[in-house]
């Protein structure tokens, strides 16, 4: 039986075991290059990072990256959340769900506005998350509109944060 899940920010030294974590969760080398990109770009805080502990050993880890949505001549701080890594853990044991809430939360406290994630609906609108485009709110970049979903911690910005949202050129694209 494994211990207990721990969520906590990701240490400078981490390198190697987070990396390890991400190719042993992504078997698709386009997703291990993205976050190995983000995690080298200007963009990477290490107080958006998020690593996943079971009795100590890093299972799970996530990066959120500031991003800017540029429409509506109000600057809002916003953060994207990279594909979410779990590694050696059965499904559903709430590695994920904990990774994301931990972001979300940390976010917040950094006082960040808005998540932004490129994913399923069905799995992040348990999380609070909605589609996007709706609100006015679209990306840079090519996404499915489905999979563009958005999360707002302020949730009075829902009706004035119309725009694009800037992704760095080569950052999301592999």
């Amino acid at each position: 039986m494994p211990g207990s899940i721990i969520v906590r920010g990701e240490s400078s030294n981490e390198r190697a075991k987070i990396e390890g974590v991400v190719d042993d969760a992504f078997s698709d080398p386009r997703v291990r290059t993205l976050i190995r990109n983000l995690r080298k770009s200007a963009m990477f805080k290490l107080d958006l990072s998020c690593v996943a502990d079971i009795d100590r050993v890093p299972v799970g880890y996530v990066v959120y990256f500031p991003v800017m949505i540029q429409g509506n001549g109000r600057a809002v701080k916003a953060v994207h959340m990279s594909p979410i890594a779990v590694k050696d853990v059965p499904e559903r044991q709430g590695v994920g769900e904990r990774l994301v809430r931990h972001g979300i939360q940390r976010a917040h406290s950094l006082g960040y506005e808005i998540v932004l994630v490129m994913g399923p609906a069905d799995y992040f609108s348990y999380f609070g998350f909605q589609q996007a485009s709706p609100f006015g709110i679209k990306a840079n970049l090519p996404v499915p509109d489905d999979h563009f979903m958005v999360h707002f911690i302020r949730p009075e910005l829902a009706e004035t944060s119309t725009g694009v949202v800037l992704y760095p050129p080569g950052v999301l694209s592999v």
